[in-house]
């Protein structure tokens, strides 16, 4: 009998150690769950909630990564408030990829004017942002590494300076609004971007191929400053600005793009190069991200890339639209 009560007893404690371990995981995955295999989830609200979290915990979330290497995912569920801080990712930890993704690009991510909000990195790890909106910071991004993918985020008042291989990195479907973006050292294929609202859209100032491809330029001082590698542009659109192409060195060949309200096309030291196939005209600008409308003479301008996307997800056609946008029309054009 003893011998029953104790097993009871055994049984009953290891039931207590079980429920007190649930009781754990469901509190941190409601709070700041690492619900996932791969993936740390930060930020977590409840539905309808505007809580926001802070550095500290997307800081937590990177040293969280580090230490885990089956891990390499950071899911962002809400906005990160402007902070005194900066998340650092370190470069001692070498062949890892890391991904921010954000649950949708109303969620902001703030920061520090006198600062950079995501900065270090190493040069054998790997990159993604995707969907986030990032609002004021010294420099947005200014991370080292061996590739980087940047797709259909939002870059605003700041800079983004992201590279550092010779690997190809992929700069694609965002919208940099008062943002720069200063690739470093690598090959990159910038496509369906919105430059804006800046004295300059894209500063290239160190070495490798620069795809320009189906980009959309508006009221910047320069829409882009070469000063070294070589750049290809083509199927572009270019408003109110002062000068599209500013070049000391390097070599950039141009072709297929529609200005309207430029006063220079290409300025400085020419290092090289070509422009065929200016068009002037209003491009018709329909919302505040530079959609086109249908009868914009940047309609069916441009050549076929391998770009098959616009910045929207439309698939491109045999005669593709100029800049970051394809016009979708019911019954063909």
């Amino acid at each position: 009998m003893k011998q029953y009560k104790t097993l009871r007893l055994a049984r009953m404690s290891v039931i207590l150690a079980l429920s007190l371990l649930a009781v754990i995981t469901s509190l941190m995955m409601g709070n700041n769950a690492y619900a996932n295999s791969d993936t740390v989830t930060v930020c977590i609200t409840d539905e309808g909630s505007d809580r926001e979290c802070d550095f500290t915990t997307l800081q937590a979330a990177v040293n969280h990564i580090h230490a885990n290497s089956g891990i390499n995912k950071i899911r962002i569920l809400s906005s990160l408030p402007a902070e005194s801080t900066e998340t650092t990712i370190a470069n001692v930890y070498p062949g890892r990829n890391i991904s921010f993704i954000c649950g949708s690009k109303s969620y902001v991510l703030s920061g520090d004017p006198t600062k950079d909000m995501i900065k270090g990195g190493s040069l054998l790890s790997q990159y993604r942002f995707e969907g986030c909106t990032f609002d004021t910071a010294n420099r947005i991004l200014m991370l080292q590494g061996q590739k980087f993918t940047l797709v259909n985020n939002s870059f605003n008042n700041g800079a983004v300076s992201v590279g550092q291989s010779m690997a190809t990195h992929t700069i694609d479907s965002n919208i940099f609004n008062n943002a720069v973006l200063a690739p470093r050292y690598g090959n990159f294929n910038i496509f369906n971007n919105v430059f804006m609202n800046r004295p300059v859209g894209i500063s290239i100032s160190s070495g490798g191929q620069f795809n320009v491809w189906h980009n959309t330029f508006d009221s910047l001082t320069h829409g882009l400053h070469i000063n070294h590698g070589a750049t290809s542009v083509k199927n572009t659109i270019v408003s109110n600005t002062y000068s599209f192409i500013t070049q000391n060195t390097g070599t950039i060949n141009s072709s297929n793009t529609l200005v309207h309200n430029v006063k220079f096309f290409r300025q400085g030291a020419p290092g090289g190069g070509t422009d065929t196939n200016i068009f002037k005209g209003d491009p018709l600008y329909v919302d505040s991200e530079l959609r086109i409308a249908k009868d914009s003479p940047a309609v069916g301008m441009g050549l076929v890339t391998s770009v098959t996307l616009d910045r929207d997800g439309n698939k491109r056609d045999g005669a593709p639209d100029l800049g970051a946008y394809e016009v979708q029309f019911l019954s063909g054009r």
